[in-house]
């Protein structure tokens, strides 16, 4: 039995992690701020500390004291983040498994092949790269420093795209809600845009198995959290139509009429690669750690589906949609009435996202009350 610290664990990879490491029998320390009711993802016999970690007060008074054989951080997203763990902890811990993102990697950079492998060139910090790209550079280039000046024991895992049970993040849905619909189903271009995705349970694995590993092995070593399998949107619509035993009504868009249109940027019509290739080598975890990936694509897709079924979630708004596909037909007929639907579709996304802002704002505030519940209770004999 370990004694274990997950910073983060209340959604998703976090919330597997946690269920797993409790399951082997660990002595588990879940540590975030509370937003999630605890009952939704604290196992029995396990601590809870309600510490928001960009106080780095909060931090040192919660953890300075305590020493752990095994940290694994889901969510640090920022340098900031590197810097307070790495004040707080060190010293005190003795692997320090860091979830960090295959969007560190050098999008500019054309690679020789792919998959690409962990010594990829990692993209720079600076203006004009995607926030979320500079803030998991800035906090791998803080834990690798201090790994190097002073032997701190860091271990990175680099996820690619992760798909599973409890996935927040609308992707693998977008696909569920269509085809089981007999909706239509938009593809950019050719749909010939790949990528691999890795199963949530694969990747939990691999973390507990870097947090096992022989130190020579894995300290101060980058491993790629992915299955190293390509899947094209073709190919992964043609596998869902499959296990949902429903013919997807395939609609490919060129990029083109998407800037004809004006598309916004911060309106995501698809969830994956919408053209070229992207995945990640997971030779490395395979030859040094003999790891290998329980879960076929069709597999990990069919337990996700199920879980899908599960959560009875409401219909979708296809307002947006429903609009784009007039607009496709007008174009395809030679319609006059182009400009009319170009104006409503326009119209159509920005009442759209403004019921996103207005749904977040309520989800922000819930999680500020559970938060405030939480830290009630931490306070009490």
């Amino acid at each position: 039995m370990k004694t274990v610290l997950v910073v983060g664990g209340s959604r998703f990879i976090g919330k597997h992690l946690v269920d797993r490491l409790s399951q082997q029998g660990h002595k588990l320390t879940v540590l975030n701020r509370g937003s999630v009711p605890k009952e939704e993802f604290l196992p029995e016999g396990a601590e809870h500390l309600v510490v928001d970690r960009n106080n780095r007060a909060e931090m040192k008074s919660a953890l300075a004291e305590r020493k752990f054989d095994v940290v694994y951080d889901v969510c640090c997203i920022t340098r900031e983040h590197a810097e307070i763990i790495v004040d707080v902890l060190k010293g005190n811990v003795g692997r320090h498994v860091h979830v960090s993102t295959g969007s560190v990697y050098d999008q500019s950079v054309i690679p020789d092949e792919v998959p690409i492998t962990e010594d990829f060139p990692i993209g720079p910090i600076k203006e004009g790269e995607h926030p979320y790209m500079i803030n998991k550079r800035g906090a791998e280039e803080v834990l690798l420093t201090a790994y190097q000046e002073h032997g701190y024991p860091v271990i990175m895992v680099r996820p690619t795209f992760v798909y599973g049970p409890d996935n927040y993040v609308y992707r693998e849905a977008y696909f569920f809600d269509r085809i089981s619909r007999n909706r239509p189903i938009f593809l950019p271009e050719n749909g010939d845009g790949t990528q691999d995705l890795v199963y949530v349970d694969d990747l939990v694995d691999l973390m507990i198995e870097l947090g096992e590993g022989k130190a020579e092995k894995v300290l101060g070593e980058a491993f790629n959290g992915s299955r190293g399998t390509l899947i094209s949107g073709n190919m992964l619509v043609n596998l869902i139509s499959s296990i949902l035993e429903k013919k997807a009504d395939i609609r490919y868009i060129d990029m083109n009429t998407l800037k004809e249109l004006e598309w916004p940027q911060d309106y995501m019509l698809y969830p994956y690669m919408p053209r070229g290739v992207l995945g990640f080598s997971s030779e490395k975890s395979a030859k040094l750690l003999g790891f290998s990936h329980k879960h076929t694509y069709r597999a990990g897709l069919e337990e996700t589906y199920k879980w899908y079924v599960e959560q009875q979630k409401p219909e979708p708004d296809w307002n947006v949609e429903d609009i784009l596909l007039s607009y496709l037909n007008d174009k395809a007929n030679g319609s006059e009435n182009l400009e009319g639907t170009k104006i409503k579709l326009k119209e159509a996304i920005e009442r759209t996202k403004e019921n996103v802002v207005a749904k977040t704002k309520e989800t922000r505030d819930r999680e500020e009350k559970n938060r405030k519940i939480a830290l009630e209770s931490s306070k009490l004999p």
